[in-house]
């Protein structure tokens, strides 16, 4: 059959020769014999977008491959990224390549680096073979490569060889990235120790087998706490239960404070709201109406209460602890005399190394107006706020809002589930789902009454009884619980 080849110059001809080769069904690279031609384009495999590559792979034993000869790359079939020839799984001798803003450079690969010229021991061939159920590794030689590893035909993780000054450095990924953090790990290792046989490619698990723990370790990605999200992100109302999550990273720094912010800007010394918790005491804090002076503490849980010109905090607010977050549930009631209006919500913390993070903003949340002020009453009603559910993101209903029916879909932040309800008068049956991507969904039957527009509802029999990583569901949950019916509460 005859090789179409497609000239690397100018996109008008390469789309032109790229889609006459199309319509020929033709290869658009020449493999040697030996070689096994690979064609990854997306028109190759039913898409429409005809980017992606083609080459040549040489198989080798132990359900090894590396890219050898000709390749070409396009990011689509009017546009091509890259042309040139692979060696043994290294991109050699002189190549073709462009950015996606048709920047284009000739490059010349060299077969071994500078660094590998320096050490007589270096051979340009791959530096893993397998015979008789073992896999040998030239930690001598060393040669800079990268060599894929199948699995029912499909590649699951790469080797990636590098020769740097202190040894012979080597790359295990996988090729699935959300695997990337658990198995991903590097290994540095003495050119010394010369050639090695295993019976795996394992060397995170072969090298301590053989008495030479310290040379591999796994990577770990270092984070520290941060802010995550607020719920309910937006609303109007008097009082409300905000839940606010914090992450607490992986790098042995906790959180000293966390807040709450509801005022104009992050940089506003006035005219604001701060609720903060201590998750060392469990204690609850209010900023008072003097900037820089907090009221309390409060324990979290509890009957008692703080309060400013503008706000109210419940000691009813609650907070917990799980091995990657801290969720703290503010109670809270505004003023509407002092405080009415749109406020901008931000989350604040102060680590346990006394660094204070940034202050994003989350979110917005309307105070209504009160028609006659009652200042001097403030504040009258020091009850817990009745945790309000909200409609989950992407749910949409013509059902007219109604304060005093809590038929329809709601999210809940205080028990991270997801409400289906329907009302008829004052009695209430339903379904309650919680649900998490690692451990599967459980839903409970629900049944309940509505009285003053606030739902009080039970969830029993729950279904399956443990969640698929075996923890067992609540036998029955109680909840009260009011819709978020303001003017745009039916969306």
């Amino acid at each position: 059959m005859r090789l179409c080849r497609t000239p690397f110059v100018a996109t008008a001809l390469i789309s032109a020769a790229y889609s006459a080769c199309l319509a020929q069904g033709t290869k658009l690279v020449e493999c040697p014999s030996d070689r096994v031609y690979r064609d990854n384009r997306g028109d190759a495999g039913g898409g429409n977008a005809g980017g992606g590559q083609v080459y040549c792979e040489h198989v080798l034993p132990g359900s090894l491959v590396v890219k050898d000869g000709p390749f070409r790359f396009w990011f689509n079939r009017d546009f091509e990224g890259a042309a040139g020839d692979y060696h043994e799984g290294r991109e050699v001798g002189k190549w073709k390549e462009c950015d996606r803003f048709g920047r284009c450079k000739d490059t010349e690969h060299p077969l071994l680096y500078p660094i590998e010229k320096q050490r007589s021991e270096t051979r340009a061939e791959v530096p893993v073979s397998f015979d008789n159920g073992k896999y040998t590794f030239d930690f001598k030689s060393c040669w800079s490569t990268r060599i894929s590893h199948l699995s029912d035909g499909k590649p699951d993780f790469d080797l990636s060889f590098a020769t740097w000054p202190d040894g012979c450095d080597i790359q295990y990924s996988p090729a699935d990235p959300a695997a990337w953090e658990k198995e991903h790990f590097g290994c540095k290792i003495p050119f010394q120790l010369g050639r090695r046989s295993f019976g795996s490619l394992d060397l995170l698990t072969e090298l301590p087998k053989a008495g030479l723990p310290q040379y591999c370790v796994r990577s770990v990605s270092k984070t520290g706490p941060y802010m995550s999200s607020v719920h309910p992100d937006r609303g109007e109302g008097a009082d409300q239960i905000f839940t606010a999550e914090f992450s607490l990273g992986n790098n042995g720094v906790g959180i000293a404070q966390a807040r709450l912010h509801f005022q104009e800007r992050a940089e506003s010394r006035s005219d604001r709201c701060v609720a903060r918790y201590d998750p060392a005491t469990k204690s609850l804090f209010l900023l008072s109406d003097q900037p820089g002076k907090y009221l309390g503490p409060i324990a979290a849980g509890g009957t008692a209460s703080l309060w400013n010109s503008r706000c109210f905090l419940a000691g009813c607010s609650t907070a917990e602890l799980t091995n990657d977050a801290l969720k703290v549930h503010f109670a809270i009631r505004f003023n509407p005399a002092q405080f009415a209006g749109e406020h901008n919500m931000f989350l604040e913390m102060v680590d346990t190394n006394r660094e204070a993070s940034p202050a994003p903003e989350y979110g917005r949340w309307t105070v209504p107006a009160e028609s006659v002020p009652a200042a001097s009453q403030w504040p009258s009603d020091r009850s817990c706020p009745v945790p309000m559910l909200g409609r989950p993101i992407g749910y949409w209903t013509s059902v007219p809002v109604n304060c005093n029916d809590v038929s329809g879909k709601w999210a809940d932040p205080e028990s991270d589930g997801t409400w289906t309800l329907n009302q008829i008068g004052s009695d209430i049956s339903g379904s309650l789902t919680m649900s998490t991507p690692s451990c599967g969904s459980v839903t409970w039957q629900v049944a309940g009454r509505m009285k003053g527009g606030v739902a009080t509802l039970t969830a029993i029999l729950p279904s399956p009884s443990s969640d698929k990583c075996g923890l067992a569901a609540s036998a029955s949950i109680t909840a009260t619980r009011k819709p978020y019916c303001n003017s745009t509460g039916g969306k």
